[in-house]
């Protein structure tokens, strides 16, 4: 046979049967054609970036027939990005320009009729153009907020965020998933997230703006509104919705406390306009406290500050009446028995209603003290010299006192005259 003959290798009871490319028909040169023959075998040319695909098969007159074959490359450089497959077919998108020789080996089954197991080989080229040159990339949409930090919203307050992005293009804004505070939305073509919220609470949220399919971007964030800052009396301070504070008295202990509700919970006070009267202090919870000591109308105005920057202001009017006094101006007109008395006591300072009453000593049989007029009345019925105390109390509890004495003198005599 020479040297193109059959070479017949024995391994244990299996043969193998390698066969030249003239005996075995081998490789075709379709679609990979001989160029000027110098076996080059050279394949349709790609281009980087491109899709690529061609099909490696066995020459005319393969023992075995077609398909049944086996392709792989056994040496040399198979272009970057593209694959061969069992079957023969190469595929891929090429990754690097040039010509790139390599071999590929394809192999007949064994032990099958009309097969011998024959291996053949055959060099082939696929040359590699470069591609167009990749457009510079897009610059990254990164958007976020226009101030330091997100703003705390309160319930009933115009609210304002706007967002911002490093790129000037359109865009189109949107929630994508939370929620905004109720009250609040998104503007779809500026992004600035507006209105009035009009319910207290944390609301997470995500915004996403879109320029294109290729560019948008997404930022996470979180609102907290809060219910607005309230200052006023504490209940048992409160005079029907005026904003009078409760009456004093000199020398009477006095007190009164502001509440604040809303906001952040956390307060400061101060008293920021007016003054107090003498023996009163403001302290930093927001209480009035002490004794006063002049009588008055004292105007003033008390701001409280969460610690979020909100403020509310409490005006009020303070009124403090002078010491609850009887005042004992004469002595008590005297009274004759089985006359008509009326005598009415006086009284300065103090705080209405008032009630009265003899907390010692009695009064004239026929004579009674009215407790809330303070007027003593009657007829009295047996003469004689009565010495009394008698006490009045305001409504702040502030008592006075003072003695009196009351003389009933005995009933006129009358005379008969003689017929």
């Amino acid at each position: 046979m020479g040297l193109k003959g059959l070479l017949v290798l024995l391994v244990g009871a299996s043969a193998v049967a390698v066969v030249s490319n003239a005996l075995a028909g081998g490789i075709a040169d379709d679609p990979c054609p001989t160029v000027a023959g110098e076996h080059t075998n050279t394949c349709p040319a790609g281009t980087v970036g491109v899709a690529y695909s061609i099909r490696f098969h066995e020459a005319a007159g393969s023992g075995c027939g077609p398909g049944r074959q086996t392709f792989t490359v056994d040496s040399g450089t198979f272009p970057p990005g593209l694959s061969l497959s069992a079957e023969g077919a190469v595929s891929g998108t090429p990754t690097q320009a040039g010509s790139f020789i390599f071999y590929i080996k394809m192999s007949e089954p064994v032990g099958e009729p009309n097969c011998s197991g024959e291996v053949t080989d055959k060099r082939f080229t696929i040359p590699i153009n470069p591609g167009q040159p990749a457009p510079p990339p897009l610059p990254e949409l990164t958007i976020g907020i226009e101030q330091s930090g997100i703003p705390l919203g309160t319930v009933g307050a115009a609210y304002s965020l706007s967002m911002i992005a490093n790129l000037p293009d359109a865009k189109t804004w949107s929630i994508t998933s939370g929620a905004l505070p109720p009250g609040l939305s998104i503007g779809g073509s500026d992004g600035v997230i507006s209105g009035t919220p009009t319910a207290a609470g944390t609301y997470s949220f995500t915004v996403l703006a879109v320029i294109d399919a290729r560019r948008s971007d997404t930022q996470e964030l979180a609102i907290v509104v809060r219910d607005p800052l309230v200052v006023a009396p504490e209940p048992r301070f409160e005079r029907n919705g005026s904003n009078q504070a409760p009456l004093s008295e000199v020398g009477r202990p006095y007190t009164f406390v502001l509440s604040a509700t809303g906001g952040s919970q956390v307060y400061a006070w101060t008293l920021s306009a007016g003054s107090l009267p003498r023996g009163l202090r403001f302290w930093a919870n927001g209480s009035i406290v002490g004794r006063p000591r002049v009588e008055g109308e004292f105007p003033f105005a008390v701001a409280v500050r969460d610690s979020e920057g909100r403020t509310a202001t409490y005006e009020g009017l303070l009124q403090v009446a002078p010491r609850l006094e009887i005042l004992k101006l004469r002595p008590l007109r005297p009274a004759r028995v089985g006359k008509v008395y009326r005598w009415t006591f006086t009284t300065a300072g103090g705080i209405e209603p008032t009630a009265w009453r003899v907390p010692r000593g009695r009064l004239p049989r026929g004579i009674r003290l009215d407790r809330e007029l303070g007027l003593l009345g009657g007829v009295p019925r047996q003469a004689g010299r009565y010495r009394f105390r008698i006490q009045v109390i305001d409504d702040l509890g502030v008592r006075s006192t003072k003695t009196f004495l009351l003389k009933v003198a005995a009933p006129a005599k009358t005379t008969r005259s003689n017929s």
